[in-house]
C-alpha cells in the first residue's frame, strides 16, 4: 500500500475511533449501566426528571406532566443513550433510582 493509501485508511479510522456513537457503544457488554433518566426528559420532553416516590421506580416524570414513565419509555432512554440492543432492567422495586441499561443484542 502506497503511503497515501496508508494515510487515507489512518484518517478514516481516527475518525471512526473518535466519533461519538463508537464511543457510545464501548460500554462493556457485561454490564448494567444507568439510565440516566433526567437525558431522557431533556431529550423528548424539554423538561426535567423528578420522581413521585424515590422509593417506587414507575413514579419518574418529565416536567409538570401528570403521566408517569413507563417501560417502554426507559426502553427509549436505553436505546437513545447506549444504542440497539439495550434494554431496560429495574434493580430494585423499592428505589426508583435502580433502573439500568444492559445489553441484549
Amino acid at each position: 500500500m502506497k503511503k497515501t493509501g496508508l494515510a487515507m485508511v489512518l484518517v478514516a479510522l481516527t475518525a471512526t475511533l473518535a466519533s461519538p456513537s463508537f464511543a457510545r457503544n464501548l460500554v462493556a457488554f457485561d454490564e448494567d449501566t444507568p439510565i440516566d433518566v433526567e437525558q431522557y426528559c431533556q431529550a423528548n420532553h424539554d423538561a426535567s426528571a423528578s420522581t413521585i416516590s424515590d422509593e417506587d421506580p414507575y413514579s419518574w416524570y418529565c416536567g409538570d406532566s401528570e403521566q408517569t414513565l413507563t417501560d417502554d419509555d426507559m426502553a427509549a432512554a436505553c436505546d437513545q443513550q447506549y444504542g440497539a440492543g439495550w434494554v431496560p432492567v429495574l434493580g430494585n422495586e423499592l428505589d426508583a433510582h435502580s433502573w439500568t441499561c444492559t445489553f441484549e443484542g
